[in-house]
Order: structure tokens, then sequence, then C-alpha cells
């Protein structure tokens, strides 16, 4: 059975990904896709659900001080 992965890499680290699939006898297709920053951008906010992930927590401080465990700290009072 074939199965497709698809890598993300930086084009300075392509000489190594060649080198990796080469020695494992992996084929690579050299198809190449770019995207424009605008196109990266809308696929960020969709990924992301259309929020910068803090929209969630209303009050932060709040948040915080429902959270935070205070814990006795060494060689204190």
């Amino acid at each position: 059975m074939t199965q497709s992965i698809l890598l993300e890499v930086e084009e300075k680290d392509m000489p190594f990904v060649i080198d990796l699939t080469q020695r494992l006898g992996i084929k690579v297709s050299g198809q190449r896709k770019t995207i424009s920053e605008t196109q990266r951008k809308d696929m960020e906010k969709f990924i992301m659900g259309y929020t910068n992930g803090f929209d969630a927590i209303p009050d932060p401080s709040a948040w915080q001080r429902e959270i935070r465990k205070d814990r006795v700290l060494p060689f204190r009072d």
C-alpha cells in the first residue's frame, strides 16, 4: 500500500531531506506549490477559527487568578 505525506521544509533544509529520502528509498515528488502571503494569512484565520487565540478568555487577569495554584516558596515565611 502506498501512502503520501506532505512536508513543509525550509529551502535551506531541503538537501538534508532529499539525502534522507534517498537513503530510505522514499520516492520524492518535485511538485511545489507556493501561496501568497494573503492566502497564508487567510488559511491561518480559518484554522484558528477566526480568533487570535485570546478571544476565548474575556478577562485574562481573572482567568489567571482562578487557574493559578499558589505554592509555598522555600526559605520564605
